[in-house]
C-alpha cells in the first residue's frame, strides 16, 4: 500500500497539469484523490478481516457510521458553509482518512500488524491480485469514462446532469454490493460441501436474485420523473431518460457480481481481468459514438451495454472455471 501509494502519487503530482485537463478537476484536487484512496485502502483491510471473520456486527457499525458521519460533514459544508463542491469532496475525503485512522488502531489492536514478512503470503497475494490490475483498471473505464467524455465532449454543466442519475442508479449498485459482500463468505463455505443438489439450490438462488434486480431497476426507470423531481429538483427532471439506462447497468452489475465469486473461488482472476479491460474499452468506444449522436444519453446507453457484456462474459468463463448446473437447475423439481 504504501509503495503503491507513493507511486501513484508521483506521477499524479508529476502529471497533474495534463490531468487536470482530462478530467476537468484542479490538480491539487487530484492529488488529494490519491491520498484518500490509500485511506480507503486501509479501511477496506479492516472490513474484509471482519468480513471473513463473520463478524457482520463491526463491519456495519464501520460502514453505517463511516455513511453518517460523511453525509453529516458534507451537508455542514455545502449547505451552511456554501463551499460547493469543494465540500462534498473534501467531506468524503477528509472523513476517510479520519476513519482510516481508526482502521489502522483497529488493526493495530487485534494484532495484525507484525515486524516479520512472509515471503509465501507476499506470493500468494501478488499472484491473486497482480493479475486483477487490468481487471480495475477496466472498472474504472466503465465506471468513469462516461463522465470524462461528456466533460470533454460537451461541458461539465451536462456531467451534472449525468451524475444525478448515476448518485440515483447507484443507490441499486450500493444494494447489491452489500448484498455480495454478505454472499461471498457463505457461498466459499458451501462450496467447499455442497452435493449436486445444493448446487442447484445455489443456481436457482441466483435465478431469483437476477429477476429481483431486474424489478427494482424496471421500478426506477418507470417512476424517474417522480425520483428526480424529489430527490434532485424539478430542473433535474430532464435527466429521467438517462436513469432507466444507468440503473439497469448497475442491475447488470449486481448479476456479475453472482457470477464472478466462482471465479475468484477457483483464484482465475487473470481470465476476469482481460475481459473487465476489454469491456472498459468497449465502453469507451460505444461511449464516444452515442454522446456524438445523443449527448448524456448516449453515455447512459452505454454503460448499460458495457455492464451487461461484463455480465455475459463472466458467466461463460464462471462456467468454464467452475461448472454449475445453470441450465439443468431450471428443470429439476424441487424435491
Amino acid at each position: 500500500l504504501l509503495l503503491s501509494t507513493s507511486f501513484v502519487f508521483g506521477v499524479v503530482f508529476l502529471f497533474q497539469l495534463p490531468l487536470e485537463r482530462i478530467a476537468q478537476i484542479p490538480g491539487r484536487w487530484l492529488i488529494f484523490t490519491v491520498l484518500v484512496s490509500g485511506a480507503q485502502f486501509l479501511i477496506q483491510m479492516r472490513l474484509t478481516l471482519w468480513q471473513a471473520a463473520n463478524q457482520p456486527v463491526k463491519y456495519g457499525l464501520l460502514r453505517i457510521g463511516q455513511s453518517v458521519v460523511t453525509a453529516a460533514m458534507v451537508l455542514w459544508l455545502v449547505k451552511y458553509l456554501d463551499m460547493g463542491w469543494q465540500g462534498n469532496v473534501l467531506g468524503h475525503g477528509g472523513v476517510m482518512l479520519g476513519f482510516a485512522l481508526f482502521a489502522l488502531l483497529f488493526l493495530a489492536g487485534g494484532g495484525w500488524f507484525s515486524g516479520k514478512c512472509s515471503k509465501s503470503y507476499a506470493k500468494d497475494a501478488l499472484q491473486f491480485g497482480v493479475p486483477l490490475i487490468p481487471h480495475v483498471i477496466g472498472g474504472m473505464l466503465l465506471a468513469m469514462i462516461g463522465r470524462v467524455m461528456i466533460a470533454n465532449m460537451l461541458n461539465v454543466e451536462q456531467v451534472g446532469i449525468y451524475m444525478v442519475s448515476v448518485q440515483i442508479g447507484m443507490a441499486l449498485g450500493l444494494l447489491t454490493d452489500s448484498f455480495n459482500k454478505a454472499y461471498v463468505p457463505y457461498l466459499f463455505r458451501t462450496l467447499k460441501t455442497v452435493d449436486s443438489k445444493g448446487r442447484r439450490a445455489l443456481v436457482r438462488s441466483t435465478y431469483l436474485y437476477i429477476v429481483i434486480v431486474t424489478l427494482i431497476a424496471t421500478l426506477v426507470g418507470q417512476f424517474a420523473p417522480d425520483i428526480l423531481g424529489i430527490v434532485a429538483g424539478e430542473k433535474f427532471r430532464a435527466a429521467s431518460g438517462t436513469l432507466i439506462f444507468i440503473a439497469t447497468g448497475y442491475a447488470f452489475n449486481g448479476m456479475y457480481y453472482m457470477v464472478t465469486n466462482y471465479i475468484f473461488y477457483e483464484k482465475k482472476t487473470a481470465y476476469l481481468s482481460g475481459l473487465t479491460l476489454g469491456c472498459g474499452c468497449f465502453n469507451a468506444l460505444i461511449s464516444y459514438f452515442l454522446i456524438a449522436r445523443l449527448g448524456v444519453l448516449g453515455a447512459a446507453i452505454g454503460f448499460m451495454c458495457a455492464q451487461a457484456l461484463l455480465f455475459a462474459g463472466t458467466w461463460i468463463i464462471a462456467h468454464r472455471v467452475h461448472p454449475m448446473p445453470w441450465g439443468k437447475a431450471l428443470f429439476y423439481r424441487m424435491a
